[in-house]
């Protein structure tokens, strides 16, 4: 059986960022936003080796989409694990009886829900279901522009929560930046050292190593000069007076809470590119 997962959830930041992770694992991802799209899949791909099922989505609830896989010969032996955003025992228990093969209660980061996926195509006897071994993730260097392709300007991300990096990477990207992650205060001090400065930094508070703050006054005091220019905005999981004052006091620009809406990180970040960083992504 291909290597492949059907998900079928409504919100785009959420599906984006279990696309990432899965493929990351591996795995290729078909996605599906709604129940329309989900039913017309039945009749034109192959049977995937899982189905993940938010239970909310428009057009089709997940429960009346879970009946039709359970109808359907082709499709009634794939694993489905439910997915929902609140806990509600008679939902988990109609999930459980009408055949779903787990139900999971989605929290930020989706650690729940990968390890859930992870388990349930351990126990299946299909050739090659076994999820293969997760890479570091820390890029090391920077990325290279190819010849005659214009530069895109540089995000340089400081985030050890490798979900949040990737999903920070996938809306940047986007964005046209190209991205450098360093996963520890470690990894970004030897980025610092030996890397062009980029046009913006996003630099979270809690790190393995060296705390954020510590980045923070190591690129405003005594980093190269072309870092001293550079913005930075300080990523934190609390809202700590102190560490906001502290940061400011350094010379951060903005901060920003996780979790976080796509809209309003984007929202916020672009107030920092600059007119040439604009032309040469255009």
């Amino acid at each position: 059986m291909a290597r492949t997962i059907l998900c079928i959830e409504d919100e785009q930041d959420t599906g984006d960022l279990l696309q990432t992770i899965l493929e990351r694992e591996g795995y290729g991802v078909v996605r599906a936003v709604d129940g329309r799209q989900a039913t017309s899949l039945i009749g034109t791909m192959q049977p995937p080796m899982l189905i993940l099922l938010d239970i909310v989505v428009p057009y089709a609830n997940g429960f009346e989409l879970l009946t039709a896989f359970r109808q359907h010969h082709e499709w009634k032996h794939v694993p489905i694990i439910m997915v929902s955003a609140d806990y509600y025992e008679p939902d988990i228990q109609r999930a459980l009886s009408e055949g779903a093969t787990a139900y999971v209660v989605k929290k930020p980061g989706l650690q729940d829900l990968v390890q859930t996926v992870k388990q349930v195509l351990s126990s299946l006897a299909y050739e090659g279901s076994e999820t293969s071994a997760p890479g570091q993730h820390v890029q090391q260097g920077y990325p290279m522009n190819e010849p005659g392709v214009p530069a895109k300007p540089t995000l340089f991300l400081v985030e050890d929560e490798d979900d949040t990096a990737d999903l920070v990477t996938l809306i940047m990207e986007k964005e046209g930046y190209q991205v450098v992650r360093a996963a520890d205060g470690r990894e970004a001090l030897k980025l610092i050292k030996s890397m062009p400065a980029p046009a913006l930094v996003l630099l979270d508070m809690q790190l393995p190593f060296a705390d954020g703050v510590k980045l923070l006054d190591h690129i405003t005091r005594l980093a190269r000069p072309a870092w001293k220019k550079v913005p930075v905005v300080m990523l934190t999981a609390d809202s700590c007076a102190r560490d906001i004052r502290e940061s400011f006091a350094l010379g951060a620009k903005d901060y920003i809470l996780k979790p976080f809406k796509r809209e309003a990180l984007i929202a916020r970040l672009r107030r920092f590119r600059t007119q040439d960083s604009e032309e040469l992504a255009s």
